[in-house]
C-alpha cells in the first residue's frame, strides 16, 4: 500500500508538471504567432509606404511621357529633368531613370548618352515589356553605379498604345536589408519577401553569395496552399525546405501589390526559454523520484525492523512460555540429536538421572543405556524425524523398577532443527 501510494504521488507530480509544461509551451507558440503576425504587419506597412511613394513617382513618369509625345513636345533633356524631380519623392531610391523602346537608359540621372547601358536583356526589362504593368525586378547590380538594387518598372507608351521603354526606380538593396535587419527576429529568424509567382526578391539573412536575377522560388507548402486559397495573410508553422528548421511564420500581402513578406521565428530560438523550464521540470521529477524511492526504502526497512522486533518479541514470549512449561513438567527432558547424541537436559529432579549429568552431556544413548532401552530412544527418534514424532516403550533405568514413555518431538518443532530431538520421558514406578 505503501508503495501504491508513493506511485500514486509521483504520478500526479509527473502529471502535474506534464500539464504545466504542455501549458507553457502552448503560450510561448501563441506569442511566436503574435509576434510574426505583428511582425509582418509592420514590416508590410513600411514596405507598402514606400512602394506606394514609388508607384506615385512612377505614374507620374507614364503620364508625363505621354502627355509630351501627346503634345509632340517629347525633349530628352526635360524629360531627364523631370526624373530628377521626381526623386526627391522618394527619398529611399537612388535614382529614376528611363530607357528608350530598345532597352537603352537614355533619360534620368547620371545618363553618359555615350556610355548608356542597355537593358534589353534584363529579366526585369523583359517583363514590363511583354507585361505592360507594375513590375518588381529581381535583385541585380546597377550598370551604373555598381550598387545592388531592387528595381521597380512601369512601362512608357506612346499615344497609340506602342511600347516607348520603361521607367524604372532603383532601391538599394543594401538599405532594405539594413530595415529588415532591424527587426528581432532571433538568431534564426527568417524575413521572405516574394511575387506572386513565389519569386524571392530579398531574403533575410541572405543564403550564399548573390547572383544577379538569381531564381529562387518559395517553396513552403503552408505558404502556397495559403496563396492558393488567395488569403492576404496567413500563420502557420513549416519547416525549412533551406536548413530544415520549423518556423511559425507569417506571411502579409503588402498593400494591393503583387509582392508579400513572410516573416518567420524558429522553434529553436522562441523555444528555448521553454526548454530550459523543462529541463527544470526534469530536474525536479528526478529529485522527486529519488525521494520517493529513499522515502520508500526508508518506509519499508522501518517495517522490516518492526516486524523483526515484533518476531523477537513472540520468540522472547514463546521462549519465556516454552520455559514455564518446562518449569511445571517433573519428567525427564532431552535434547539429542538424530544420532542420539545427548546435547542438553532438563531435570527437576535429579534423582531420576541413571548416571550424572557430566557422564552423558556429548555421548550417545548407546553409550548410557542398556540396549533395549537404546533401541527403544533410536526407534522414536527415527519415528519423530519421519512423523514429527515419536513414541516408544522403554526401561531406563536397568532393572531400577522405573518404567517410562518415551516420546520424541523433531524437525520444526518446538523451534528445533532438523538434526535436533526433544525426548520427553515420562516416568512411572512398578
Amino acid at each position: 500500500m505503501v508503495a501504491i501510494a508513493i506511485a500514486g504521488m509521483s504520478l500526479a507530480a509527473t502529471a502535474l508538471v506534464i500539464y504545466l509544461l504542455n501549458g507553457s509551451y502552448q503560450r510561448y507558440q501563441a506569442s511566436a504567432a503574435e509576434t510574426s503576425q505583428n511582425l509582418a504587419l509592420s514590416l508590410a506597412n513600411y514596405l507598402h509606404g514606400h512602394f506606394q511613394a514609388t508607384d506615385l513617382a512612377l505614374q507620374s513618369a507614364t503620364d508625363e511621357f505621354r502627355l509630351l509625345q501627346q503634345q509632340q513636345q517629347f525633349d530628352p533633356d526635360s524629360f531627364s529633368a523631370y526624373l530628377r524631380t521626381l526623386r526627391q519623392r522618394v527619398p529611399d531610391a537612388i535614382a529614376v531613370r528611363a530607357t528608350d523602346r530598345n532597352g537603352t537608359v537614355a533619360y534620368g540621372e547620371s545618363v553618359n548618352q555615350a556610355l548608356a547601358p542597355n537593358l534589353d536583356n534584363r529579366e526585369f526589362f523583359q517583363r514590363v515589356r511583354n507585361q505592360r504593368t507594375l513590375v518588381f525586378g529581381l535583385p541585380v547590380k546597377s550598370r551604373i553605379t555598381g550598387q545592388w538594387v531592387l528595381p521597380i518598372l512601369r512601362p512608357l507608351q506612346y499615344p497609340d498604345g506602342a511600347f516607348g521603354g520603361a521607367v524604372y526606380i532603383n532601391t538599394s538593396k543594401d538599405m532594405l536589408m539594413r530595415v529588415l535587419g532591424s527587426l528581432k527576429l532571433g538568431e534564426h529568424g527568417v524575413i521572405v519577401m516574394f511575387d506572386r509567382e513565389r519569386r524571392v526578391l530579398l531574403r533575410y539573412p541572405e543564403l550564399a553569395e548573390l547572383q544577379e536575377e538569381q531564381l529562387i522560388r518559395v517553396r513552403a507548402p503552408e505558404i502556397l496552399a495559403a496563396l492558393a486559397a488567395g488569403k492576404r495573410v496567413a500563420t502557420d508553422s513549416a519547416r525549412s525546405a533551406v536548413d530544415g528548421r520549423m518556423r511559425t511564420l507569417t506571411y502579409q500581402r503588402i498593400g494591393d501589390y503583387p509582392v508579400f513578406v513572410s516573416v518567420g521565428l524558429a522553434e529553436e530560438d522562441y523555444l528555448a526559454p521553454w526548454r530550459h523550464e523543462c529541463w527544470i521540470g526534469g530536474i525536479f521529477l528526478g529529485a522527486l523520484a529519488g525521494g520517493a524511492l529513499l522515502l520508500y526504502f526508508s518506509i519499508r526497512r522501518y517495517w522490516q525492523m518492526q516486524l523483526q522486533l515484533q518476531s523477537l518479541d513472540a520468540t522472547r514470549e514463546s521462549n519465556e512460555h516454552l520455559a514455564a512449561l518446562l518449569k511445571a513438567i517433573p519428567d525427564l527432558l532431552f535434547e539429542l540429536d538424530i544420532d542420539g547424541r545427548y546435547l542438553d537436559y532438563r531435570a527437576l529432579n535429579q534423582d531420576l538421572l541413571i548416571v550424572p549429568y557430566p557422564q552423558f552431556i556429548g555421548r550417545t544413548v548407546c553409550e548410557v543405556l542398556p540396549a533395549p532401552a537404546a533401541d527403544a530412544v533410536l526407534a522414536a527418534l527415527r519415528e519423530a524425524g519421519h512423523k514429527r514424532c515419536g513414541l516408544r516403550h522403554a526401561d531406563l533405568s536397568a532393572g531400577a523398577g522405573r518404567r517410562s514413555l518415551v516420546r520424541a518431538v523433531g524437525g520444526a518443532q518446538g523451534g528445533f532443527s532438523q538434526r535436533q530431538m526433544l525426548v520427553h520421558c515420562a516416568v512411572a514406578r512398578y
